[in-house]
């Protein structure tokens, strides 16, 4: 199944430093409030200049960069963030944030994954055991082995799911997307 996530879709919601678009839950049904999630894909717009993350037990999460500023204090380790670099810590850290940003945020509860930076014109292959998340940083097409090209503006997302297909990314201005897996 493929299935094309326009960003005016997306699930807005009021978070205590900014508002947060949900591009993807897993299951469907499940509900980031109530914490009924096994994986969760989102966009963050931070407004505020210092903030804390939420603390989730029990939560992995990574975390890329899309424009502004960030640096990230996880614990006693502080990173400042470059545009799409991607950090791991788990939702139990302690996480203050100083800078205006908008990020790009996978959380697994319960389910397993990885986030990664996936090169224009890279084939690669859908997991068969899961989900495929594509996230254009910039406007790119989606070339499949099996069906109709996709376009993605950018913010837009395409998910690839239990399919045994091969993928392959292209744009001719854009030099990389954001890509989340997630499977048991």
């Amino acid at each position: 199944m493929i299935k094309v996530i326009r960003k005016e879709d997306y699930k807005v919601t009021k978070w205590s430093g900014g508002v947060t678009k949900e591009i993807l839950i897993v299951p469907e049904e499940g509900d980031y409030e109530e914490r009924r999630f096994l994986a969760r894909v989102s966009s963050a717009v931070v407004e505020d200049q210092e903030s804390d993350f939420t603390e989730l037990k029990g939560v992995h999460r990574y975390i890329s960069l899309l424009r502004g500023d960030m640096e990230l204090q996880i614990n006693d380790n502080k990173k400042v963030m470059m545009p799409l670099d991607i950090v791991e810590f788990e939702g139990s850290d302690k996480v203050h944030c100083v800078g205006k940003a908008t990020d790009f945020n996978l959380m697994l509860k319960g389910s397993n994954g990885t986030m990664s930076l996936l090169p224009i014109g890279k084939v690669r292959e859908a997991r068969e055991d899961g989900i495929v998340l594509i996230f254009a940083v910039g406007a790119v097409q989606v070339r499949f082995s099996n069906a109709d090209p996709v376009e993605l503006q950018t913010g837009d997302s395409c998910m690839i799911k239990d399919e045994d297909m091969d993928f392959l990314i292209y744009s001719e201005k854009t030099k990389d997307v954001l890509v989340t897996e997630i499977y048991d």
